[in-house]
């Protein structure tokens, strides 16, 4: 065998580990997100297989970086990727074990999930995008079944791992469905994040008993919203749900009259609200079933048996005169932390460590001084940059929003059609994340499913932009 072709199958194979890589990846994520695995044995050696196969993929296309470094926007994550670096080490005394290891997630995320090799075709984007798609709809329709069986079979339990002193919740526990989930606002932004994975494939398929079967498990995604009482996965979901319609109606109406854009729109606006209104709906539907048979029940049986007012959705924990839960006053708190000092406003003060410099230097801060708990995030991607890594990781993200609006906006109707749908997901799950990163840790700071997916998807979005763009100019 020649040095050429022995150099070309060893390319082959590294094709293949790469691709491989992203589903070891999101299994390490997803193994870390559900509350049954969370803290298990089994996270460990996934963990180590991740970080080894990663470094090795990140070395290899840093000597190949030719075939690499032309990825749209990879300037900006390099930028972002330096702010982290910089904090951490600035930092140092400040949770620098858990700070490197998030360095360790946005490199991984940035080099291998979001960037794509130079000769990748846009068919083969497509091809491993779809990929994704399913392996995501199979794990969440599993978790999101899982789910249901515990809320029917009255699981609820809190338990608690003496060795981090973490509390989790298993089922159905203060009055809302966690079920597998070790969050169930994670839970919920992915269930909008598999119903608009289905309904891609609805569009895509032509075989009515699949239509039907995507159909029924888009109606179980979203009663798992209704049941777990997010409000985020609610918003993410009409959100999610209005982008879609919106890039396809925008898409099919390119060259018509300027009317049927602004209708466009503005059926988007209303998918938008019944997005969100919809699991909302359904939560009401199911509260009332519930007290109707918890009626009905003692009416005939006249004692205690049957007693389903524990299933109700009720968040009583909740603050029933604010409506961000918290929110507003922490984002102060984080603007105070923010200006403390010349350093804090350039590099920031890391994201494990805010809460223990605000102890430190602003004891008073509502994130260390309240009646509720200490904050270690601020439900929040821009003020989580804001505290962890200040000026530089805002400006850093800025540019990369800069750059990934200007590639889309200005190559969007470039697109072929046989590759529309693979935009049209991929900026939907985009904006759909970076949505609900408004209202929680979605996209930088928490390691998930949906951490994983929002890079993948973003950077097949690009990478297909980024191909029909050069098939354009030629």
């Amino acid at each position: 065998m020649s040095k050429l072709e022995s150099f070309n199958k060893f390319n082959k194979i590294f094709k293949i580990i790469e691709n491989f890589y992203v589903y070891l990846f999101f299994f390490y994520a997803m193994l870390g997100s559900i509350n049954i695995t969370h803290g298990s044995k089994i996270i460990t050696p996934v963990m180590w297989l991740s970080f080894i196969i990663g470094f090795g993929i990140i070395v290899y296309r840093l000597f190949n970086y030719k075939k690499y470094y032309k990825m749209p926007a990879l300037a900006a994550l390099t930028l972002l990727l330096f702010s982290i670096c910089l904090s951490t080490v600035l930092n140092y005394n400040y949770s620098f074990k858990e700070n490197f290891i998030l360095c360790v997630y946005w490199a991984i995320s940035f080099y291998i999930i979001y960037t794509r090799h130079e000769d990748k075709t846009s068919e083969e984007i497509k091809k491993d995008t779809e990929l994704f798609l399913k392996i995501f709809i199979c794990y969440m329709t599993i978790a999101v079944i899982v789910s249901f069986v515990f809320l029917a079979a009255g699981v609820s339990e809190r338990i608690i791992r003496p060795e981090t002193g973490d509390e989790i919740y298993i089922g159905f526990v203060i009055g809302r469905l966690w079920g597998v989930f070790l969050n169930p606002n994670q839970g919920a932004i992915s269930a909008s994040l598999a119903s608009a994975m289905l309904v891609y494939f609805i569009i895509k398929t032509r075989k009515k008993w699949l239509k039907a079967l995507f159909i029924a498990d888009i109606f179980c995604m979203f009663m798992y919203i209704a049941l777990s009482d997010s409000r985020t996965g609610a918003v993410c979901n009409g959100i999610i749900f209005g982008t879609f319609f919106l890039c396809l109606f925008l898409y099919k109406t390119r060259e018509k009259k300027l009317w049927l854009k602004i209708v466009s729109v503005f059926l988007s606006f209303l998918i938008i609200i019944c997005g969100f209104i919809v699991p909302r709906q359904l939560k009401n539907i199911y509260n009332e079933g519930i007290t109707l048979t918890n009626s009905i029940l003692h009416e005939e049986e006249n004692d205690d048996k049957g007693n389903f007012s524990d299933a109700l959705i009720d968040r009583g924990y909740d603050l029933s005169d604010d409506i961000s839960n918290r929110r507003f006053d922490a984002w102060k708190g984080a603007v105070e932390l923010f200006l403390h000092s010349p350093h804090t406003i350039i590099y920031g003060c890391s994201f494990r460590g805010f809460t223990e410099y605000a102890k430190e230097n602003q004891p008073d801060n509502y994130l260390v001084n309240n009646d509720y708990l200490d904050f270690t995030t601020l439900d929040n991607e821009f003020f989580n940059i804001l505290d962890a890594n200040g000026l530089i990781g805002i400006a850093s993200a800025v540019f990369l929003i800069v750059c990934v609006l200007a590639s889309l906006i200005k190559n969007y109707f470039k697109v072929e059609k046989r590759y529309q749908p693979i935009i049209i997901i991929g900026v939907t799950t985009a904006i759909g994340l970076a949505a609900a990163s408004m209202f929680g840790s979605v996209i930088f700071y928490n390691f998930s499913p949906n951490m994983v997916t929002f890079w993948f998807m973003l950077g097949s979005a690009m990478k297909v932009i980024k191909n029909s763009k050069e098939v354009k100019n030629k």
